[in-house]
């Protein structure tokens, strides 16, 4: 919603600037595009912009970060973050919709066993734990996150992956 405050404030547009903005951040600051669409709304005499975009399946998009470098950007909640290089291969393996094939070995083994006792890891800790190099203990994680026995977790501090809860029957 543009024009509307954080807190729910109506303040409205003074312009179709706000649009225009829009419209360049979902195509020019945006690789690939973002595909949106926009209604206007007219409320106690305020314009203000709905915008729904709808969840891509070109993932990962990447925006401009600094010096002519693009990341990608995870929404969680009221906050984004930098996705990271596990998230952004999660995102490429599943836009390919091929069916993720996994071994599950000694190192897949230790990384669940342990996730089952501790809440959290980060990925040098995986590495630690399991004696692997980072690229084997990256495809592992891309791997399990993929097919949704992982999930990873995003604070303003680190990057951890944790068990994926599985609803109660």
């Amino acid at each position: 919603m543009i024009g509307v405050r954080d807190d729910g404030a109506i303040s409205g547009i003074t312009t179709d600037e706000e649009a225009f903005m829009l419209n360049s951040a979902a195509n020019i600051f945006s690789k690939p595009p973002i595909k949106y669409t926009i209604k206007s709304w007219s409320i106690d005499g305020k314009t203000i912009l709905e915008a729904s975009i709808e969840e891509s399946k070109n993932k990962p998009h990447l925006a401009p970060w600094k010096n002519d470098l693009w990341r990608a950007y995870i929404r969680l909640h009221d906050e984004n973050f930098i996705a990271n290089s596990v998230q952004v291969e999660v995102w490429k393996k599943l836009s390919k919709g091929k069916p993720a094939l996994i071994k599950y070995q000694r190192n897949e083994n230790m990384l669940l066993s342990f996730l089952r006792r501790n809440q959290e890891i980060t990925i040098n800790g995986f590495c630690k734990l399991a004696k692997i190099k980072y690229p084997i203990a990256k495809r592992i994680l891309v791997n399990l996150v993929a097919i949704g026995i992982i999930k990873i977790h995003y604070s303003e501090n680190s990057t951890t992956y944790r068990l994926k809860e599985v609803p109660k029957p």
